[in-house]
């Protein structure tokens, strides 16, 4: 089987999955590795100096994933686009023949962008179109943006074989659209960063670690209470604003400690000095994500305590997270949190890797 794998966040290169912090680049990775895929095309779309001068493309050092480069040759523009559309396809395939030259394939596309991708290639193949989590309904999304959107998601889904999204909430708008071809892939966490060897502490500093990007979608206000009724805590908050002011909002705390982004292996360390983390996200229906952090939480065998975002956040985790629907008691379960049942995590995270999300899908494919 052939895989071109449109939304990737950039050129493969030497990538590992220790370091890898986002879905879609999860997603690539692991579906090179299923025996039965032959090879992954990871499409990037660029410039036509970057089609045309192959010495500047970078190369995968991944036996399975190829690199490959496409955009318009001649410019798309005015009266003559439908004309110069099919020709730039036409010659895209001259250039990639034997990427093309495939009876087997497949499709896989991250977000609208991705789809996007796919579109101008005008490939004719089976089609995956992963939303990821709920993007119509996205708080970060604004309102003006959403018809187009909701546009793009309805063709995906109807050119689609599959439709996949970790947000139930997604699910249910495509449902109620009329579409039946949708499946639920949670996130999840690769073996190389799972490591549940007992926590060995520098100090006896209580530290409570929250990960994560520092968007609209975070219950702040917990956050601010959380440092301000318990000084005496170590409080590390890992993860960049996005379209907010958050971070300048919470390094005013003196025991809050803002680290920004780091790569997943520098987040592994600080975890090891960590006593409990936390994950807190509104409550509203489009954020019933499981987010990779609270996995990422689990993978060093520490306890999670969240606030109760959606229904089935405890059943998702098998129970193994506390999941705590007022202030009062996240506070409480915080300071007094149970271990975890080492054996019933084990079993929980061989099941909730990404290779084995992925695998299910490629054999529903396959069948």
């Amino acid at each position: 089987m052939i895989v071109y794998y449109f939304g990737a966040d950039a050129p493969w290169a030497n990538q590992k999955d220790i370091d890898i912090n986002r879905r879609n680049m999860a997603v690539l990775l692991v579906i090179a590795e299923q025996p039965k895929v032959n090879v992954v095309y990871n499409i990037i779309r660029c410039t036509r100096g970057l089609v045309l001068n192959k010495k500047n493309q970078k190369r995968s050092s991944h036996t399975k994933i190829k690199n490959l480069y496409v955009g318009a040759i001649l410019p798309e523009r005015g009266a003559l686009k439908s004309i110069v559309g099919p020709l730039n396809k036409h010659l895209l395939r001259i250039l990639n023949y034997k990427a093309f030259n495939s009876k087997n394939s497949v499709s896989w596309c991250y977000w609208p962008n991705g789809y996007l991708d796919y579109k101008f290639l005008g490939l004719n193949n089976r089609l995956v179109f992963d939303t990821d989590h709920n993007i119509i309904n996205d708080p970060n999304l604004p309102e003006h943006q959403k018809e187009n959107r909701a546009r793009l998601l309805l063709e995906a889904g109807k050119n689609a074989e599959i439709v996949l999204s970790s947000s139930r909430s997604m699910i249910d708008w495509y449902k109620k659209k009329g579409f039946n071809n949708t499946k639920i892939m949670m996130n999840g966490v690769f073996d190389s960063r799972i490591n549940l060897e007992t926590n060995i502490k520098l100090d006896n500093n209580y530290q409570v670690t929250y990960c994560g990007t520092l968007s609209k979608w975070i219950k702040i206000d917990w956050i601010i209470r959380l440092a301000q009724d318990h000084p005496e805590w170590s409080i590390n908050i890992i993860g960049r604003n996005y379209k907010t002011e958050l971070y300048t909002q919470l390094e005013q705390f003196k025991n809050i400690k803002m680290y920004g982004f780091l790569k997943p292996i520098e987040v592994d360390k600080i975890l090891k000095e960590t006593d409990v983390c936390i994950g807190l996200y509104r409550e509203e229906v489009a954020l019933d994500v499981n987010s990779m952090k609270l996995y990422d939480y689990l993978a060093q065998g520490l306890p999670v305590v969240v606030n109760n975002y959606h229904d089935n956040l405890a059943q998702d985790f098998n129970n193994l997270i506390h999941v705590e629907d007022n202030y009062n008691d996240f506070i409480e379960t915080i300071q007094h949190v149970k271990t975890i049942d080492f054996d019933k995590l084990k079993y929980f995270l061989n099941g909730a890797t990404w290779y084995n999300r992925v695998k299910s899908i490629i054999k529903s494919i396959d069948e």
